[in-house]
């Protein structure tokens, strides 16, 4: 597999080449089906949609707070039992339930108020045709996940 040279220069300082395919990005079974509804989800609802640099990180950012706050345990009815595990407990330790809070600069508010808004509204459309699709695909995912694993 390897070139001779590269095989004879492993040999002399004792590096031997061990293939772990399972730990290959492709082997990633559920998170990388996981990664592809989101970007699927994403290829729908941006398209050809014309946003700026900021309206775009700022899209990719509220997405990634969503992704990051759902439930990944039971969700008990009881408030005295704990709350649901999310993937943000172990990104930043605990329950992510707001984005952080930034400045903004005299110099990112350009345009009107009334265009501001509008753009506002863009990308509150944007994340809740997001959500919808993804939750969607998610849940569709969770299902024939489910009957694969009960299928064993």
């Amino acid at each position: 597999m390897l070139h001779p040279s590269v095989q004879d220069l492993f040999s002399t300082h004792g590096i031997t080449w061990k293939y772990i395919v399972e730990k290959g990005a492709w082997w990633g079974g559920f998170w990388e089906r996981h990664f592809r509804t989101i970007k699927t989800c994403l290829r729908k609802i941006i398209g050809r949609s014309s946003l700026s640099l900021n309206e775009l990180e700022t899209v990719f950012i509220e997405i990634e707070a969503m992704i990051n706050s759902r439930p990944i345990t039971y969700i008990y009815d009881d408030p005295s039992e704990p709350s649901p595990l999310t993937p943000a407990h172990f990104l930043i330790g605990k329950r992510l339930l707001s984005l952080p809070v930034t400045r903004v600069s005299r110099e990112d508010l350009t345009g009107s108020r009334l265009s501001l808004l509008k753009r506002y509204r863009h990308q509150q459309n944007l994340l809740n045709q997001f959500w919808n699709r993804w939750r969607k695909h998610y849940l569709l995912s969770l299902r024939s996940m489910i009957y694969v694993l009960l299928l064993k």
